[in-house]
């Protein structure tokens, strides 16, 4: 290993803004995409609910209401709790001081 591969820390105390969460980070987090995907459906099925309430079959878009709300009101909740996680995690990181440990090398 070089030294090139290794990064100092900021001594000042200044917050690292390259290793936070940015722009999008929701969305490319895989274990939130079984979230979305339920709120995908949840969407879908009212679409079609309200489809066919305009097509007079009553039955069957109270079934899809249901369904909807049901899968809408699921993926909302995996997707706060995933996010409750991650800030967790984040928070026990730098308690913990887990992201200098990686990036500065040890004394040898």
């Amino acid at each position: 290993m070089t030294e090139a591969q290794w990064e100092i820390p900021p001594l000042d105390g200044a917050p690292d803004i390259a290793r936070g969460r940015g722009a999008g980070s929701t969305l490319a987090d895989t274990r939130n995409w079984a979230g979305f995907g339920l709120l995908g459906i949840g969407g879908l099925a009212a679409v079609i609910a309200a489809i066919t309430s305009l097509g007079g079959w009553s039955e069957g878009a109270l079934f899809l209401v249901v369904i909807a709300v049901v899968a809408v009101l699921t993926g909302a909740a995996l997707v706060f709790e995933q996010r409750r996680k991650q800030q967790q995690r984040e928070r026990s990181r730098e308690l913990n001081g887990e992201v200098w440990r990686q990036t500065v090398p040890p004394r040898v």
